[in-house]
Formats: structure tokens, C-alpha cells, sequence
């Protein structure tokens, strides 16, 4: 299980780009973003990031869908650091 952002990368360039997504209402997104699974940290986190609080339902969907799809990368991630059998392989995957 290697950890990849595919979510970010059909965000910035396949069919998840906000800025195409005119055709979607308020209503639809804010459903949507009530649908998401809330993902939580497995480890504390040392640095966090805050953005500006979003003015509409489009933009915390997308945040919310952005930060779950940060969180879930960093847990796994964690997870094969933990998993490594020695240091020299927790160095390489570091």
C-alpha cells in the first residue's frame, strides 16, 4: 500500500477542477460534503495548517475533501514508517 494523492491530482487536472463545476448547486455540495466520511488523525501531528474559513458550501467541500485526503496520505505514511523492520528503512522511506 503505497500512499499516493490521486485525489489532489483530479483536483488540479482531471474532473474534480472546482472552477469546471459550475453546473452543481449550493444544495448538491452542501449534500455532499454532509456524505464525507470524517477522517481523523492516527498519531499528533507537529505542525498544522489553517486556512481562511471557506464562504460557501463549494469551497468547504472542497477543503474538507482536500485536509481528509491529507490526513488519510500522512496516516499512511505513518503507518509504513511504524511498519519499517529497521532504521536504515525508516531513513529510505523518510
Amino acid at each position: 500500500m503505497t500512499p499516493s494523492l490521486e485525489l489532489y491530482n483530479r483536483i488540479l487536472f482531471l474532473d474534480l477542477r472546482p472552477w469546471i463545476l459550475t453546473e452543481l448547486s449550493e444544495a448538491k455540495f452542501k449534500q455532499d460534503l454532509n456524505d464525507l466520511q470524517k477522517v481523523f488523525h492516527q498519531f499528533q501531528p507537529v505542525y498544522e495548517l489553517s486556512f481562511p474559513k471557506p464562504l460557501n458550501n463549494k469551497r468547504k467541500y472542497f477543503l474538507t475533501l482536500i485536509e481528509a485526503e491529507g490526513i488519510r496520505f500522512l496516516n499512511q505514511f505513518h503507518q509504513q514508517v511504524n511498519d519499517s523492520l529497521n532504521d536504515q528503512a525508516k531513513v529510505y522511506l523518510v
